[in-house]
């Protein structure tokens, strides 16, 4: 990935260079925004491709896990399906 994509990678490797963007106000449907999210979603099907990937692919299911204080610790659960099916419905909108 870091071959494909240095720019993303980057971030990967030194996360406090996030705080150095400043983020488009641009209306949704421009190119820029167009562009930032189709490199999410490649970033997105890369991370999947990883091998330690599949313990994010999915949501936590504490029931199954028999981790019934999950919830009560981890306030706002994320996996890659969920951020995948919010990058399709343009839940986000910027970086």
């Amino acid at each position: 990935m870091e071959r494909e994509h240095p720019d993303a990678a980057k971030f990967w490797k030194q996360p406090e260079a996030l705080k150095e963007i400043e983020e488009p106000q641009l209306p949704l449907g421009t190119r820029l925004y167009e562009s930032w999210q189709k490199s999410a979603q490649m970033l997105l099907a890369n991370l999947l491709k990883q091998a330690n990937a599949f313990v994010f692919k999915e949501p936590v299911d504490p029931i199954a896990l028999n981790i019934p204080e999950y919830p009560t610790i981890i306030k706002r659960p994320m996996d890659f399906r969920t951020v995948g099916l919010k990058l399709q419905r343009n839940v986000y909108g910027s970086l």
